[in-house]
C-alpha cells in the first residue's frame, strides 16, 4: 500500500483529508522512502496532535491500519466509477464510521461517476442505513450450504419497518442458532 499511495499522491492527499475528518487524533499520513537501502518499500508514518515525532503504521491501531488498506478501494470506485468490493468491512472500522463511508457512496459530489460499494459485515446497525432493496442476507443450513436471499424479497417487509429490531428477533432468518 505505501508504494500505491507513494505514486499516487492525489490518493494520499484525499486520504489525509479523509482520516483527519474520521481519526481526531491523525494530522497526517506520511509516506517517506526506505531509511534503510535494502528495504523494498517506502515507510508509512502518522503524525498525531500532542506527539513529539510520528508514529510508524505498526504503532497504529488495526481499524486505522485497515482503514489505511482498504481506502484506495473506495477511493478508486469514487472517482474512476465501478464497484468497490468490501468483505467484513466492518471487522476493523468503527460502527460509527461505517455510515459515514457509505454516505460517501450516495453522495453526488463525492460520487460523480455512479460507484456501487459492495459489502458484507456482521454489525446489524448498518441495515438502518440502507434501504430494503439494498440489504442481502446469507443463511446456512444443517449441512453447511449457504443461502443468500434479499430483504425484498420477503413479504410483507415495509420501508417503515424498523430492520434492525426485526433481523435481531430472527423475523428475517438469517441469525445463528446457538446451541
Amino acid at each position: 500500500m505505501s508504494l500505491y499511495y507513494q505514486k499516487d499522491k492525489l490518493a494520499l492527499e484525499a486520504l489525509n483529508k479523509d482520516i483527519q475528518r474520521l481519526d481526531l487524533g491523525i494530522q497526517e499520513v506520511r509516506i517517506d522512502p526506505p531509511k534503510q537501502p535494502n528495504m523494498p518499500y517506502p515507510e508509512v508514518s502518522f503524525v498525531h496532535h500532542g506527539l513529539a515525532s510520528p508514529l510508524a503504521i505498526a504503532g497504529e491501531s488495526h481499524g486505522t491500519r485497515q482503514f489505511f488498506k482498504i481506502f484506495p478501494l473506495i477511493y478508486g470506485a469514487l472517482n474512476f466509477g465501478g464497484v468497490a468490493i468490501i468483505d467484513e468491512l466492518d471487522t476493523a472500522i468503527h460502527p460509527l464510521l461505517l455510515p459515514e463511508i457509505i454516505r460517501w457512496f450516495y453522495s453526488p459530489e463525492r460520487n460523480p461517476r455512479n460507484a456501487q460499494l459492495w459489502l458484507t459485515c456482521q454489525h446489524s446497525s448498518l441495515l438502518g442505513e440502507l434501504s430494503k432493496e439494498e440489504i442481502f442476507f446469507c443463511q446456512k443450513d444443517r449441512t453447511g450450504a449457504t443461502s443468500v436471499f434479499g430483504l425484498r424479497d420477503i413479504k410483507p417487509v415495509r420501508r417503515s419497518e424498523n430492520y434492525i429490531k426485526k433481523y435481531l428477533s430472527g423475523e428475517y432468518g438469517a441469525v445463528p442458532h446457538i446451541g
